[in-house]
């Protein structure tokens, strides 16, 4: 207990007047006096994950409850105090997350060294809201299940160290096998699972009730919130209508949007707004990142924030915050480095971010595997290059802010 108080880690409370089941996941089965601290079955873990919301303390182990659990762990609180409750939850899916790349050693082997370093990095920076594992920039098609479990607990364990939210990322081609993914997920330190749509999505012209009930029966069947995501290819598009069916189920908390199409981002974030959805819009749209917030989206989910991460966590910041023109001055000095990094062929965008974070030293090498082939020694250059102009514009930028508070404090 001493421990997870050292951490910054909350002790929970039970609900006044509430047993603890003897089968209760990882919490102590022995009955408590109403008000008293619950001991933590480990007291050293740095993965437990405390929400307080409304004067009482929801404990639970990796992941956060969703409304249905917290109807049925504790029916005594009110609709008031619940949907407050809910609002927290969904709060904790807004900002910017980073779907962090997966380091190689030489040989191709997983460079789990590099992967702590990567992570730690990455989630102690302020604007940073969380971080995604095995996504597309991730490389998760070209790992194992095994590998992919390591990548999640070591991600997670240092995401969780640092207080953030940590997503892992599923791409099932069937129902059960969906269900199957997100339970082996709830034992590890995942707090969400961003899901690829099924190939079958794509498949002609799907009824939007297949996508729905697809979605429908892991809300039922699983535990874990889920993160929809739109992808950039137009035959899988969810249109606005069946997004707002999804969005009603309570697990489904947020929605990566990366269609790239600005008509379909408006259309979809409005008419979100006309149903009342509390889900959260990550842009995943990294052509109009800054504009994404004067439209309405809660947060950003993008790759290229892997490098350069503070400039991207200060641009999210102030698009959140209603500072849009600030946001867009920010994106105008990334937009080098952007295109660079996802000019054509994009496919190659994974091995120009490994070339950045090798060259910061928080990735020993910047080993892709195949099919990609990596990038040539000629634009590794030209990337640097101009990732080094970057760098020392923003030097320069803040010495230029310290001294003008230097003389305004004089002054």
């Amino acid at each position: 207990m001493t421990s997870c108080r050292q951490s910054g880690i909350r002790c929970i409370r039970r609900a006044r007047g509430h047993r603890i089941r003897r089968t209760a996941r990882r919490r102590t089965s022995t009955r408590q006096l109403p008000g008293k601290k619950l001991k933590c079955s480990y007291d050293s873990c740095l993965q437990i994950k405390v929400l307080r919301a409304s004067g009482l303390h929801y404990g639970q182990d990796l992941f956060y409850l969703c409304q249905r659990q917290i109807q049925a762990r504790y029916p005594l609180i009110d609709r008031a105090n619940r949907e407050d409750a809910m609002a927290t939850i969904h709060e904790h899916f807004s900002g910017l997350f980073i779907p962090h790349v997966t380091p190689f050693e030489s040989s191709g082997a997983l460079d789990l060294e590099s992967l702590t370093r990567l992570t730690q990095h990455l989630s102690s920076l302020p604007g940073v809201a969380g971080l995604v594992s095995c996504a597309r920039i991730g490389e998760s098609s070209v790992l194992s299940i095994e590998e992919k479990r390591r990548v999640y607990e070591v991600s997670g364990k240092a995401v969780h160290d640092a207080g953030k939210v940590h997503i892992a990322t599923i791409a099932p081609q069937s129902t059960d096998e969906a269900i199957s993914l997100m339970r082996d997920l709830e034992s590890l330190p995942v707090d969400g699972v961003m899901i690829f749509p099924p190939l079958l999505f794509a498949w002609g012209k799907v009824d939007p009730n297949l996508k729905v009930r697809f979605f429908e029966d892991l809300a039922r069947e699983t535990k874990l919130p889920i993160v929809l995501f739109q992808v950039p290819v137009k035959s899988y598009y969810y249109d606005p209508e069946t997004v707002c069916r999804i969005a009603r189920l309570e697990n489904v908390l947020a929605f990566k949007e990366a269609s790239f199409d600005i008509n379909l981002f408006t259309e979809t974030i409005q008419a979100l707004k006309r149903d009342k959805a509390a889900m959260r819009v990550l842009t995943g749209n990294d052509r109009f990142v800054a504009e994404s917030y004067k439209l309405g989206a809660n947060g950003a989910l993008i790759g290229v924030a892997n490098v350069a991460t503070e400039k991207w966590g200060a641009m999210d910041i102030a698009g959140r915050a209603g500072k849009f023109d600030e946001a867009a001055a920010i994106q105008h000095e990334l937009e080098l480095v952007k295109e660079l990094v996802f000019s054509e062929p994009i496919v190659e965008a994974v091995a120009r971010i490994k070339v950045v974070l090798q060259h910061d030293g928080l990735i020993k090498t910047a080993k892709v595997r195949r099919p990609q082939l990596g990038i040539s020694e000629a634009e590794q250059k030209q990337l640097l290059d101009s990732y080094r102009v970057l760098k020392r514009n923003e030097f320069r930028s803040a010495e230029t802010g310290a001294e003008s508070k230097r003389r305004q404090a004089v002054a």
